[in-house]
């Protein structure tokens, strides 16, 4: 029987996880629960759109649509509801983003891709330049799939949690750990680079809101209850704790586009996997025999993972390339 391991069980392991098992792997999952992680705090919004140019890279438009087949498949397996395409309302920042949406939305790439304004937007948005609404977009309740998953792999002795760092049995050890990668990873150690992003979790008065919100940040329903909304972009920082520079820098910028009263509920911080390229790495590590990496995702994990992990269990399976965009071997090509 063919065996793998997974190292990590976050939103990148526990999809790949799923995908592995449903080919009919023999999977032992090893997860030591790091804190601060980006999947344990994710708002889990996906946007295939670029809103700062009005554009889709061929990367998102290939994994959009293989998307929601995994995270159905998931929920059927799990029993729960945590996929919700939802529409995106993006309110624009000043008339020339609002032209340049008008002109580039027309065009045959974008046009499935965005729908008119709902009109229940609340009107306590403030809107002065308009609003454009992403149709293919929405939000993973993270937590509740990352949860769920768990519990039930728990139950079928499937997940463990150890502490060691290599050495792991099977045929194949598939290291998903994201942004502790950079810890732990003896190849490669600086490909992945940790970016720390914060968001607040708001309770808003009102009927709820049947959209998405982009305005810079974003606002998203959670799980619990009300919303979330964030998030920073970090490069530089001493610890993965949340801060109050962050918690102001939000709340301003919830209130400079909406009037209307929210309390703050809480504030959480998690540590995002990015690359130098923004590209996943997916592939062999150099100089470990059987050992793959998958990671490097970023804050676009929940629309990216399904079609990277289809590819990587592709590539186990029969040997196929890799898709030269997210394979690993482009570092080597770099030294």
């Amino acid at each position: 029987m063919k065996k793998c391991t997974v190292v990590g069980q976050g939103l990148a392991g526990t999809v790949l996880a799923f995908l592995l098992q449903r080919a009919g792997w023999h999977l032992t999952i090893v997860d030591r629960g790091h804190e601060g992680s980006a999947s344990a705090v994710a708002a889990g919004m996906w946007n295939p759109v670029s809103f700062r140019r009005v554009s889709v890279e061929p990367l998102l438009m290939s994994s959009h649509p293989e998307m929601a087949g995994v995270y159905r498949a998931m929920e059927v397996w799990l029993g729960e509801r945590f996929f919700f395409p939802t529409p995106l309302v993006r309110v624009f920042p000043d008339q020339q983003s609002a032209n340049l949406w008008d002109e580039k939305t027309r065009r045959p790439l974008l046009s499935p891709l965005v729908q008119p304004v709902p009109p229940s937007l609340s009107p306590h948005f403030n809107a002065p330049f308009g609003t454009g609404c992403v149709a293919g977009a929405g939000w993973l309740d993270v937590p509740k799939m990352l949860g769920a998953a768990r519990a039930a792999w728990m139950a079928s002795n499937t997940l463990t949690a150890e502490s060691r760092s290599a050495g792991y049995s099977g045929e194949v050890t598939i290291w998903c750990t994201g942004a502790a990668w950079h810890a732990e990873g003896a190849a490669w150690r600086h490909a992945v680079i940790p970016n720390k992003g914060q968001l607040l979790q708001v309770e808003m008065d009102g009927p709820a809101l049947e959209e998405l919100v982009h305005f810079g940040n974003f606002l998203v329903p959670s799980g619990s209850g009300g919303y979330v909304t964030g998030a920073t972009y970090e490069r530089s920082f001493d610890h993965a704790q949340p801060t109050p520079e962050a918690r102001a820098l939000l709340s301003t910028a919830l209130e400079e586009v909406y009037s209307g009263p929210f309390a703050i509920t809480g504030q959480t911080a998690g540590i995002r996997p990015t690359t130098r390229d923004r590209q996943p790495l997916i592939g062999p590590v150099e100089g470990w025999t059987n050992q793959y990496l998958f990671n490097g995702f970023g804050s676009r994990g929940v629309l990216l993972v399904p079609w990277c992990a289809a590819r990587l269990v592709e590539h186990l399976e029969t040997g196929c390339a890799l898709p030269r965009a997210v394979a690993t071997s482009r570092l080597s090509a770099r030294t």
